[in-house]
């Protein structure tokens, strides 16, 4: 008879070691190219402020997230991280406070709801 630990199986999607440094890499050479390409000249103010802003760190989060397979919360930060840059692209007023943070509340509320809690056994 074998005697085994539960605690000690892997999880059911382990998340590949590389895929954090593959990640970081990726957003560091982003802000990169996307300094010099503001430093030459070759985007707008405005481009650049929105590229810099805090959806788009939502985004970025929600992009993580789903790496490393946190499917619910990656793409609830990466819907609402894309519903507030349509916004800020259309021109539309969203107050942060009367509206963002509502927002990350219910975002925060949800993904608390949809994430899997692991079988203690």
């Amino acid at each position: 008879m074998e005697i085994t630990n539960p605690s000690s199986n892997p999880a059911p999607h382990p998340v590949k070691p590389w895929v954090h440094r593959i990640y970081l890499g990726s957003v560091l050479i982003a802000i990169g190219v996307v300094l010099a390409l503001y430093n030459f000249k070759l985007l707008k103010y405005w481009e650049f402020n929105l590229i810099f802003s805090w959806p788009v760190l939502l985004m970025v989060i929600g992009g993580y997230l789903l790496a490393i397979r946190k499917w619910a919360a990656g793409s609830l930060a990466l819907l609402i991280g894309a519903l507030f840059v349509t916004a800020d692209v259309l021109c539309i007023d969203i107050p942060f406070d009367k509206v963002a943070i509502p927002a990350l509340c219910i975002f925060a509320g949800l993904a608390l709801m949809l994430t899997r809690k692991p079988r203690s056994v």
